[in-house]
């Protein structure tokens, strides 16, 4: 399924898109190929609640008719967002492909509060909140680099028409391949990616390696199918019989081009480890008298080792190089929604916790530390030890600068989020509580001690800067918050002044300006002590986009949504970053906008095809950010 409003693609058993929160229910358009980059993404960090998965007892299903990716584009302008689910999880740490980010009035601060950031769709999440396992991809539209910890990402422009593509990368000149991109899984930097392309009636697809110069040709037939976080391998499955809901396991080096067959009658769920070393996949799958799966057997391979067995019933959720960690789980054939997680690590196989599997999991780079849910509340494990409670919610998920570079992948009912940080502890938490009435940022220290910041309003939009230390937010009184300092526990924020409820914003990736829309749709931008500005009226909330440079602000105004096509469009403006700056109209009738560091792409709808049932129109690109030509009349639009 593909979002009606944002092009993510979303598994098949969410209830809400991971990246703006509408509901599956509305989602059937094909998008196009430029969800790499945030085809206009809400600037607020919608909060995305991690897609509700099925147990990994509930039956494993076949292979969705198109290929399930995870979160597109781990992002958004703003930081993840948090969007209702349906069931409790982690809220994927919105991890943005792209992320990014917040007046006041008083302000109800607990001791030891501090703040970070989040941006938020306001619209998309009213009722229930997060629930992590599931996309990513998100999109942010700072290009702000930071060495301190939290390494960005910079994912491949991505121009999709229905019969042929067009990827920017390393090159001013566009990579022309035949075939629709239907789904793209990304390396951790973003900078290499498997596309899957042209589905057909069956289910299944091609798949082809792009490095961001040229597309090479993997295999076709193919029914699953995961990239390595390193770029170099990519694991897939083709012959796929739906009767036995098995087929040819196989895994192909990038640098070689060439194919290895790992197993035959494997199950479409697998790992890889982020050097491409080590493999995990399920096989030996029996199936009761529904076609439920009823048994299994977890396989583990490591270099050019024998493929070992895990105990009848259990599987791998993530395997680090040369499987220094490798955690597993025991199926739950009985639907309880719980069950065992283990480490093996060295030589030895210590059980950490019973889990919440459909909420997902947090890894740090190396695999030492995993965060989970159990019970009602989130914890982390170092190194296998026991157990520390972080987040007093199983409602949770981890705010983290824009464009945070992120490995994600899905196991039955459970979804793995790799996050390029050395810990996952000295970082910022969401938690909810059980009916989803209200949120607070939390902090959780170096020793896994948690420290209470503040609430969000009705907004869980937020941004927090690439170095990890100053958080955006709208709070409780409606009002843009900022810390400076999210982690000095004694310091007090500082207000934006709006004289109306702030709905969303953007902060440039110097935070010199913070662009905010009102209740009244009007947007103001603000920069330092002085009193905001305004820019311009009638702004749609969820399409401020900061340009790749940082010196301006994109964004649509006079937005007006057609349900029959599921499409919206609106007028593209441009504001320069500069005092006094007036707005530019750039075009008409636009209904998406993709920034990323390789150019920025507009496109204006022009039909929708009911063969196809996609939107239609054309794109136009601007390499540096100037004149915008066009570069495709039959562009395919979410």
């Amino acid at each position: 399924m593909f979002c009606s409003r944002c092009g993510t693609q979303i598994p098949e058993i969410a209830n809400f898109c991971p990246v703006c929160g509408t509901t599956a229910a509305k989602v059937d358009a094909v998008p196009s190929a430029s969800t790499s980059g945030t085809i206009i993404q809400p600037a607020a960090a919608i909060v995305t609640p991690a897609p509700v998965a099925a147990p990994i007892s509930a039956p494993i299903s076949a292979p969705a008719a198109t290929p399930v990716s995870a979160a597109p584009v781990m992002i958004q302008t703003a930081s993840p967002a948090i969007v209702p689910a349906a069931s409790q999880g982690m809220a994927p740490a919105y991890l943005p492909d792209y992320q990014t980010p917040l007046p006041t009035a008083q302000i109800t601060k607990k001791k030891g509060s501090n703040k970070k950031l989040i941006l938020i769709a306001a619209a998309a999440i009213v009722a229930v909140l997060l629930v992590l396992a599931g996309v990513f991809l998100f999109k942010s539209f700072t290009s702000n680099k930071s060495g301190n910890g939290y390494p960005q990402s910079s994912s491949l422009l991505i121009i999709s028409e229905q019969n042929q593509s067009l990827i920017y990368g390393s090159g001013n000149k566009a990579i022309k391949i035949d075939g629709f991109i239907s789904d793209f899984k990304y390396s951790m930097d973003g900078k290499s990616a498997a596309l899957a392309m042209d589905p057909g009636d069956s289910g299944t697809y091609r798949v082809a390696y792009c490095n961001g110069s040229k597309v090479v040709d993997v295999a076709d037939d193919v029914s699953a199918y995961t990239i390595s976080s390193s770029g170099n391998k990519i694991l897939y499955l083709t012959d796929y019989d739906s009767s036995s809901q098995t087929g040819v396991l196989y895994l192909y080096d990038t640098n070689s081009k060439k194919s290895v067959k790992v197993a035959k009658d494997a199950y479409s769920e697998f790992t890889v480890s982020p050097d491409g070393g080590s493999i995990a996949y399920v096989s030996d799958v029996t199936l009761d008298d529904y076609g439920s799966i009823s048994g299994l057997t977890g396989y583990i391979k490591i270099g050019d080792k024998k493929a070992e067995k895990l105990d009848q019933d259990q599987y791998v959720i993530a395997i680090s190089n040369s499987g220094s960690y490798l955690y597993y789980m025991d199926a739950d054939f009985t639907y309880s929604g719980t069950t065992s997680l283990y480490l093996r690590h060295g030589k030895t196989d210590n059980k950490i916790s019973k889990v919440s599997p459909a909420s997902g999991f947090y890894l740090n780079k190396d695999y030492s530390e995993i965060v989970f849910v159990s019970g009602s509340n989130t914890y982390i494990s170092v190194n296998g030890n026991n157990k520390e409670k972080i987040v007093t919610s199983s409602n949770s998920g981890l705010i983290l600068p824009s464009k945070i570079q992120y490995y994600y992948n899905s196991i039955s009912s459970a979804y793995a989020y790799v996050v390029n940080v050395p810990s996952l502890l000295d970082n910022l938490y969401l938690s909810s509580n059980d009916d989803y009435s209200a949120t607070s940022i939390v902090y959780v220290d170096k020793n896994a001690n948690s420290n209470d910041i503040d609430k969000f309003g009705s907004q869980y939009a937020y941004f927090l800067s690439g170095d990890g230390k100053s958080l955006y937010f709208i709070d409780e009184s409606e009002q843009l918050v900022i810390y400076k300092n999210v982690r000095n526990l004694k310091a007090d924020p500082v207000k934006i002044k709006s004289n109306e409820d702030v709905q969303a914003f953007d902060v440039t990736p110097d935070q010199s300006a913070v662009y905010f829309v009102d209740v009244d749709n009007t947007l103001w931008v603000a920069r330092g002590s002085s009193k905001p500005v305004k820019v311009d009226e009638n702004v749609d909330t969820s399409y401020l986009t900061i340009s790749a440079d940082g010196k301006g602000l994109y964004y649509l105004k006079d937005y007006t949504y057609n349900s029959d096509t599921y499409i919206g469009v609106g007028t593209l403006c441009y504001v320069e970053n500069k005092k006094s700056a007036k707005p530019d109209t750039i075009a008409e009738d636009v209904s998406g906008i993709d920034v990323s560091e390789y150019g920025t792409v507009y496109y204006v709808f022009d039909h929708y095809d009911d063969a196809t049932s996609q939107n239609i129109g054309n794109a136009y690109l601007s390499l540096n950010g100037g004149d915008f030509k066009s570069v495709s009349g039959d562009a395919v639009i979410w």
